[in-house]
């Protein structure tokens, strides 16, 4: 936009402009009276809000299902290392290692 057009187009703004900066004390004396009784509300949308919490929850899911199976894996593995009977620590471990799978599948 040239100097030309701005001016142009600053000049043919000029009286919404003149009346916007004639209701800005009244719009603050409002401002400052709902701020003052609590009544203050500023609404914010922000775009991609229930996206990032779809993903924090999925987030947690898998790091839950990766902790779960890392604990029953390593349950199985100290099972097996005692020399306890072998069927409790092999499916300790088995169970362990599917959970850490589908966690990180995300299923």
């Amino acid at each position: 936009m040239s100097g030309r057009s701005f001016a142009l187009e600053l000049r043919r703004q000029l009286p919404d402009l003149g009346e916007a900066i004639r209701a800005l004390p009244q719009t603050l004396q409002s401002l400052a009276q709902h701020a003052s009784d609590g009544r203050f509300l500023v609404r914010v949308e922000q775009a991609g809000i229930d996206e990032l919490r779809a993903e924090l929850r999925a987030g947690s899911r898998r790091r839950d299902g990766t902790l779960i199976g890392a604990t029953l894996l390593l349950g199985g593995l100290v099972w097996l290392a005692v020399g306890a009977s072998l069927l409790p620590g092999l499916v300790l471990a088995g169970a362990g290692g599917l959970a850490i799978l589908l966690a990180r599948r995300g299923g």
